[in-house]
């Protein structure tokens, strides 16, 4: 039986595998008529679409086969980058141009070409984390923030509040800030710190200041603090602007591909794209030396790697950028011993300017009554080796006479660590704005620093040097030395665990500490340390225990105690916090050998803005008021809950980055079903150091069902068209005539349109609460 069955299925395959091996003779045994035209030499016309490198160009063009070759337009192969020079004749056999190979595919009527890659356009491709330009928004408003304090110490008692009082609105933000002490405090018993009115020009990023500033500086100038006007830069108000040269990533793909970036072992990008050369653009999240691989794979997975190292400094400006701050006034002297001081008038300013992508100018000037001052600098990367910094400057003041300032440094980074040297040399009469003042200050003969830091396998070290000579005071003299050298080691040595040895060394005096320490995590924010310190001739132990206040709010508290070797040398403090919404605070008391002091302490903020007054934690920069209208709404904040909205249905986000766009969003899970929200999240910008309000309305519905009757008493058919004409909204009668109303308004009208026409009903949402559920239709439109 087995035997017979194969028999007759090898009967069956036979004819099948003859068919497959006589059809494909018989099909090209002939060659088309077309063909055979063109093979006498007679053109043909073929209207073919055109393939280039793989990429289908979209479009069927009339192509002249005149024996063995191809003829097509010449103003259509320039636009598709296959004809690269001006052609003699209207049409171009495109078979003879260099470079450039064809195949006919006469089934799939194509004609498919083949060009160099470097021929086609270059694709710019955009790079990750970008962040896109948003306009930044301003309410008007006020804010307090404050700081209070209380100590009380062998019975002195000592009291202070320190505030600073902003006004802000669209056109700018006013800020004063100063401290009001009692008790034991010497000095007036209001101190005022600084205050300036400041107006900023986010599309130009650019800000004016009025009031007490801080010159501009370069770090080969003084930065002073003035009384007057000042224009600068301020490359924050613009988020999405990257001030500093980036890395291009460049290659090539011969037919469409897939291509990834990767950017010191991560994947930053991933496009698709066409045949041709690309270039991966706007890649600021990265900085110091690096390498990165672009990998590019076709649709046979075929795939081409190519490594690309790349150094980054943000210390270099992108070409034709530029920076500045200029400033005009009166010095400020004094500044945190009396309200009002100032002195000489002063001009000031610093310029920046991208002079390609390796190169950086600088320049500064400071004019004043017998003061001037004039320098030139230059920010250079030697390829991937880091950046050289030079400067030279020329100054002179009434008391110093005039000299030469010199300056050079270096600086390099990588992932695993970075070295950066400076040194600043002076001649003996170089004099700036910070030694114009004539208060006793005088500028460092020499100034050198050395840092290095390197992460190892387990671990990170870092070492460094500050040497000054010759300056700080005008007492000093002109060989007096300040040499400090310093290291540090940190490393983990268990999960929870940690070792970070520190030792500092001042070469002049022959002081030297060592600190040696062990931290350990204990669960949720709290940690435990014990630490071994030798400063001279004095050793120390330590031990302390820190529950940090949770993030949503609660209690924290710290306690810790030393023992020395000296007599009542011990030292033992402790102290409680509390943080809610409002405010923060703490006390605790500290003390040794007996004698205990006490303190407490308040901070956080006080505004009005949108018509509500708050109270909030301290607010830093600015802040938003979200507005929902119902209480108990929870709301988060960049994807992370932030709180509920209080029974005005208004919650505070104190700490929001200025300009940078937040995403501020309602928890619709914990929602109850009869709430309607029509915008759960939106996006905003705040101005700095201002606050705005940001509307997410949440709005209370009812819904109905009814039952829909028509003019003949019988339940309406289901799929009848039906549209509720207040709320706009169209839908369909259910089986049985039911009716769904997502929302139901005070006076509603229904409008369906049966089989013997349309029909209406009215009623009011009184009646439906009574109890009116089925409604009989009316013949005809609804009356208006």
């Amino acid at each position: 039986m087995p035997r017979a069955e194969g028999a007759r299925r090898r009967r069956h395959v036979v004819p099948v595998l003859a068919v497959c091996l006589w059809l494909p003779r018989q099909l090209s045994a002939g060659v088309p008529p077309a063909a055979q035209q063109a093979e006498a030499g007679a053109p043909v016309p073929l209207f073919l679409e055109l393939v280039v490198n793989g990429r289908s160009s979209g479009e069927v063009v009339e192509v002249t086969q005149r024996g063995p070759h191809y003829e097509v337009d010449a103003a259509i192969l320039r636009r598709l980058y296959v004809l690269r020079q001006a052609a003699a004749a209207q049409r171009v056999a495109v078979d003879s141009l260099p470079g450039v190979s064809t195949e006919y595919d006469s089934l799939g009527q194509r004609l498919l070409l083949s060009v160099p890659p470097e021929w086609l356009p270059e694709q710019s491709l955009p790079g990750s984390g970008l962040r896109r330009r948003v306009q930044a928004v301003a309410g008007t408003g006020l804010l307090l923030n404050y700081d209070l304090y209380s100590t009380q110490s062998q019975g002195v008692s000592m009291n202070s509040a320190w505030t600073e009082a902003r006004y802000f609105s669209p056109t700018g933000v006013f800020s004063h800030t100063g401290i009001l002490r009692r008790g034991g405090w010497s000095g007036p018993a209001y101190l005022r710190y600084d205050s300036r009115w400041t107006t900023p020009d986010t599309e130009g990023a650019a800000e004016r200041s009025i009031g007490d500033v801080v010159l501009g500086a370069l770090p080969w100038s003084s930065a002073v603090r003035l009384g007057g006007v000042q224009w600068s830069r301020n490359f924050g108000l613009r988020p999405d602007l990257v001030s500093y040269p980036l890395p291009q990533f460049a290659g090539q793909a011969a037919v469409p591909s897939a291509v990834d970036l990767f950017v010191n072992g991560y994947r930053t990008a991933s496009r698709n794209i066409d045949p041709g050369p690309f270039v991966f653009n706007e890649l600021p999240y990265v900085s110091g030396a690096g390498a990165a691989t672009v990998v590019t794979t076709d649709a046979l997975g075929r795939q081409v790697s190519t490594n690309l190292p790349f150094y980054v400094s943000t210390t270099l400006l992108r070409p034709g950028l530029t920076d500045y701050s200029v400033s005009i006034g009166a010095l400020r002297r004094n500044y945190g011993l009396r309200s009002f001081d100032y002195g000489a008038p002063l001009a000031a300013g610093v310029v920046r300017r991208g002079w390609s992508d390796k190169l950086t100018l600088e320049a500064q000037g400071q004019a004043g009554r017998g003061l001037s001052v004039a320098g030139l600098g230059a920010v250079l990367q030697p390829g991937y080796f880091g950046t050289l910094a030079a400067s030279l400057s020329r100054g002179s003041t009434p008391t110093t006479g005039s000299g030469w300032q010199t300056s050079m440094g270096y600086q390099y980074n990588t992932q695993s660590g970075g070295v950066s040297l400076q040194q600043i040399n002076r001649q003996a009469g170089y004099g700036d704005a910070a030694s114009y003042a004539n208060d006793g200050y005088r500028l460092y003969r020499r100034q050198r620093q050395i840092s290095a830091n390197m992460t190892l396998g387990v671990g990170a070290i870092s070492a460094g040097m500050v040497d000054l000579r010759g300056g700080g005071s005008t007492l000093s003299p002109d060989n007096a030395r300040s040499r400090v050298v310093y290291a540090s080691y940190t490393r983990p040595i268990s999960n929870t665990a940690f070792l970070s040895v520190s030792a500092g060394r001042t070469i002049e005096t022959g002081e030297t500490q060592v600190r040696l320490q062990l931290t350990y995590t204990l669960g949720r924010n709290a940690s435990a340390n014990l630490a071994a310190v030798k400063s001279g001739d004095q050793q120390r132990l330590q031990a302390q225990y820190q529950q940090d206040i949770p993030s949503d709010g609660g209690f924290g508290w710290n306690i810790s105690h030393s023992l020395a070797e000296q007599h009542n040398g011990d030292y033992t403090q402790a102290a409680l916090q509390y943080r809610d919404r409002r405010m923060l605070l703490q006390g605790g008391v500290y003390g040794s050998g007996g004698q205990v002091s006490r303190w407490a302490g308040a901070s956080g903020s006080l505004g009005y803005l949108d018509g509500r007054a708050f109270a909030t934690n301290r607010v830093t920069d600015a802040f938003a008021l979200v507005s929902t209208g119902r209480e108990g709404v929870p709301v988060r904040y960049d994807q992370q809950l932030i709180g509920t909205t209080d029974r005005d249905g208004y919650l505070l986000v104190p700490q929001v980055p200025g300009y940078l766009e937040g995403q501020y969003a309602i928890e619709m899970l914990d929602l109850p079903p009869d709430v309607q929200v029509q915008t759960p999240q939106r996006g905003m910008a705040v101005r700095g150091g201002t606050g705005a309000v940001m509307e997410l309305p949440v709005r209370t519905v009812e819904s109905a069902t009814l039952f829909l009757v028509g003019v003949d008493g019988a339940p309406l058919r289901a799929g009848t068209p039906l549209r509720h004409v207040e709320a706009n909204l169209d839908t369909v009668v259910g089986w049985d005539g039911v009716v769904f109303l997502p929302e139901l308004l005070p006076f509603n009208t229904l409008l369906m349109r049966t089989g013997s026409g349309p029909c209406h009903v009215r009623f009011e949402a009184a009646q439906y609460r009574q109890g009116r559920r089925e409604l009989q239709c009316s013949a005809g439109e609804p009356p208006p």
